[in-house]
């Protein structure tokens, strides 16, 4: 089951015209690592395993968002018992 969500668009100007500035797993140890660690290993692997963090740039208004998030039964899940 995937609890990602795709950004086709800038969530503040609704640009479609971005810059990726990073672009790596979830698996990757860096990345997971921090995960483990700021949630105290509550973030299942399963969940995030077949996902990327990827941070963009938005071309026309510069705002940094997230291509890859949380849906809406992740996010209430993450607000409710992970933070």
């Amino acid at each position: 089951m995937n609890s990602f969500l795709i950004r086709d668009k800038c969530p503040v100007c609704y640009s479609r015209e971005s810059k990726i500035l990073i672009d790596k797993s979830y698996t990757d140890e860096s990345i997971f690592n921090f995960i483990k660690t700021y949630y105290k290993n509550r973030i299942k692997y399963e969940l995030i395993k077949n996902n990327r963090y990827k941070l963009l740039e938005c071309k026309n208004c510069n705002t940094f968002f997230q291509k890859e998030i949380f849906d809406e039964k992740a996010t209430n899940k993450l607000y409710e018992e992970y933070i």
